[in-house]
């Protein structure tokens, strides 16, 4: 971690010339080098498209969803779940007082919860367990949607290291 944090913050020269007869520590400070800065360009994307959405087609909710799920995941890839977790509150907010389908908040929710798996449990968590609460409720039982957060859970579970219950969510995904 602290040697990614550093090749960001280092000049491309400087890297080439302390490290010129290294060239796998060259390609690998080069590939953080050009994530970081892809991340940041994407990020400056996301939040203009968001910024034009909402003063221009402020009723584009799925829209404007979207922009707030990618920049949830930007910010969650570059480890800034405080931000992250202010764009996912805002789909949550977004998805409860503005889809009226609950097969479709059902999906928001999941979408959400599935794209925090490995960064965020607790919010992950949350949006999961949500979206599979509104799926048992809305859909059939043996509809291959309700599936899906099933096996998230049993990932979430056995991260958390209850096995059992884990256990359970699997054999019910299957």
């Amino acid at each position: 971690m602290y040697v990614e944090r550093a090749f960001e913050l280092i000049d491309t020269d400087f890297i080439e010339s302390v490290y010129r007869d290294n060239l796998s520590v060259q390609e690998a400070a080069l590939k953080i080098k050009v994530f970081k800065n892809i991340c940041e360009n994407t990020l400056a994307y996301e939040l203009k498209l968001l910024n034009s959405l909402n003063k221009t087609q402020p009723s584009t909710y799925e829209k404007i969803i979207e922009r707030h799920l990618n920049i949830g995941e930007i910010y969650s890839k570059k480890s800034d779940q405080k931000w992250a977790r202010q764009h996912y509150d805002k789909v949550y907010e977004l998805c409860e007082t503005k889809i009226s389908s609950k097969k479709q908040q059902a999906q928001c929710l999941f979408d959400m919860g599935h794209r925090l798996l490995l960064a965020d449990t607790e919010y992950a968590f949350q949006y999961v367990s949500k979206a599979l609460e509104i799926r048992l409720l809305v859909l059939e039982s043996d509809d291959v949607n309700i599936g899906f957060p099933h096996y998230d859970m049993y990932i979430l579970y056995e991260y958390k290291e209850t096995f059992d219950i884990a256990m359970e969510h699997l054999q019910k995904a299957i």
